[in-house]
């Protein structure tokens, strides 16, 4: 990093309040007190990406059966893969680690 992360670069940079606070918690909680923003922000940027893999992964192996399928197995596959996206979501913050990515690119 050519700076060190304050609260304020991450506001500055599209972060919330919100965030920042959740981010502050995770910090607090831990016990190595060596843990930084720089810290989240990487692993929050690898769960990205790894989460981008598990959706493509889904969609490679769903596609097919999608449209070999009839009329109902096609709706099977889209609720299935919708709810497991809807999951993945969550599990994985994408958009921390969307703007985690972002912000890293710019600095």
């Amino acid at each position: 990093m050519k700076r060190e992360i304050t609260e304020a670069c991450l506001l500055e940079n599209g972060f919330t309040e919100k965030e920042i606070t959740i981010f502050n918690n995770i910090l607090s909680q831990v016990e190595n007190n060596r843990q930084c923003y720089e810290n989240l922000l990487v692993d929050l940027r690898k769960r990205f990406f790894g989460g981008c893999i598990l959706l493509f992964v889904i969609v490679i192996f769903m596609a097919p059966s999608t449209i070999r399928e009839d009329f109902n197995g096609v709706i099977i596959n889209i609720a299935l893969f919708t709810g497991t996206a809807l999951l993945a979501y969550y599990i994985i913050p994408l958009k921390l680690g969307w703007k985690a990515c972002r912000f890293l690119k710019k600095n």
